[in-house]
Parts: C-alpha cells; sequence; structure tokens
C-alpha cells in the first residue's frame, strides 16, 4: 500500500508531466505550422514571381504595339500622300 504521504508527492509531479506533454504537443503543432506557411509563402513568391513576368511580357508588347502603330501611321500618311496626288473623276 502506498503511503498518503508519498501520493500527495507523487500527484503534482503527474500535472507536472502532463503540463510537459501538453506543452510538447502544442510546440509540436507549432513547427508543423511553421512547415506549412513556409510552404505557402514559397508559392505565394512563386506566383508573385509570374505574375511580375507576365507583366514584364505584357509591357514588352505593349511597346512593340505602340511602336507597330507608329509605323503604321508613319505609312498612313505616306500612302495618303501619295494617293493625294490622283484625281478621280
Amino acid at each position: 500500500m502506498v503511503r498518503p504521504s508519498v501520493n500527495k508527492q507523487v500527484l503534482p509531479w503527474k500535472k507536472i508531466i502532463q503540463g510537459v506533454e501538453a506543452t510538447a504537443n502544442k510546440i509540436s503543432e507549432i513547427a508543423t505550422a511553421t512547415v506549412e506557411q513556409s510552404q505557402n509563402a514559397n508559392e505565394v513568391a512563386n506566383a508573385i514571381q509570374a505574375v511580375s513576368q507576365i507583366t514584364e511580357q505584357s509591357a514588352a508588347a505593349s511597346e512593340e504595339m505602340a511602336s507597330s502603330s507608329e509605323e503604321l501611321g508613319s505609312q498612313a500618311t505616306n500612302l495618303r500622300d501619295l494617293v493625294s496626288g490622283f484625281k478621280t473623276e
């Protein structure tokens, strides 16, 4: 039979051990969540990089279109000047 004084000494230790185990479980959960957040952050960074590349490509295409538009405008002006010399009856 366990003496009452021993029982009183064991009970606080059990509570301490339970608390340590609960704390260890929470730390493990935090570590798992941290890994997941890191993976998600990497995915977001990759998505941002993809959007940035698309934006750069779009800007380059817009510059090409603007240049082509200017060239087309210039050619249209030249064509108008050439055609203005003809008279229709």
